[in-house]
């Protein structure tokens, strides 16, 4: 297991300095200031700094034990405090104590809806971690029957699918993705899928769910325009990977699939780009889909 004296990006020397040279001042400050810096310096972060991460750990303990105050931030939220502990154990590679606060988190009823417990984990820090982290990190909860714990009545299918791709764990996040019902959700957990298989040099692997992804495609008939533009999103993505894998007319056929001039211009142009790379430029990696909200038929 790491320790806080052997993390590469423990806090710098510097900070450390900086809160002790804090402490130091707070007897010299005027009563209102002495109170704020002594606030500041009562925090998770703070006791990280100082390398005191089982005092940090007592901290949301006796956060948690109480009742939010409704004056409040969400920063300031024992919830917010617990998940912000978690990143900082994991990102340190802390494992058991990552695990520990997370076992102080009250269980939801509903593990759809984002809350304070382990779906707000799941939403806000599991993002930001590497996939060799998440991984040991759901383990640890299905292990440890934490998983099970705070969401007695199972984690919601579509939050599933995102954890267990983010985990890595491609067959479980599309068993997830399946599970959900909704084809829109399974056609975007089968791009991502692909594109994980491909960054990792798993053309083979890519290349098998590829087919099941355009065989069944984002339908482009949802009654919600987002809906139906969303779909077209993951549609000109499918036809990306399609066309960098080789399969040009399976791409084609998906593209000249859209109703409208609009996305089946965009669609072909991807076509054209990926597989004359020259024409893109070096740096191209893909479709850069950060655009207005165009209806899907346009």
């Amino acid at each position: 297991m790491a320790t806080w004296g052997s993390v590469p990006d423990r806090p710098a020397g510097g900070a450390l300095v900086a809160v002790r040279r804090l402490r130091a001042l707070i007897p010299l400050l005027e009563a209102d200031t002495q109170a704020e810096a002594a606030n500041w310096l009562e925090t998770t972060s703070i006791d990280l700094i100082e390398e005191k991460p089982d005092a940090a750990i007592d901290r949301v303990r006796q956060a948690l034990a109480q009742r939010p105050s409704p004056a409040a931030s969400v920063a300031e939220q024992p919830s917010t405090q617990a998940q912000g502990l978690i990143a900082d154990l994991l990102r340190a590679g802390d494992m058991d104590r990552a695990v520990e606060v997370t076992a102080l988190l009250p269980a939801s009823d509903d593990c759809s809806a984002v809350d304070g417990g382990l779906t707000g984990v799941f939403f806000w820090v599991v993002p930001l971690q590497d996939e060799s982290v998440i991984a040991a990190y759901m383990a640890h909860l299905q292990e440890s029957g934490l998983l099970d714990r705070l969401c007695p009545r199972g984690l919601d299918d579509e939050l599933a699918a995102m954890v267990w791709l983010k985990a890595g764990d491609v067959a479980k996040a599309l068993e997830a993705a399946a599970a959900t019902g909704k084809p829109l959700v399974l056609a975007s957990t089968r791009v991502e899928a692909v594109e994980r298989r491909l960054r990792s040099g798993d053309v083979l692997g890519a290349r098998s769910i590829l087919q099941a992804a355009a065989a069944a495609p984002a339908s482009l008939d949802a009654v919600k325009p987002f809906e139906r533009v969303a779909a077209a999103r993951v549609r000109v993505r499918l036809i990306h990977l399609l066309a960098k894998v080789g399969e040009v007319r399976t791409a084609e056929r998906l593209a000249s699939s859209f109703p409208g001039p609009g996305w089946r211009s965009l669609a072909y142009s991807v076509i054209f780009a990926t597989v004359n790379r020259d024409h893109a430029g070096p740096g191209w990696s893909g479709p850069n889909l950060d655009l207005q909200e165009v209806p899907a038929d346009d």
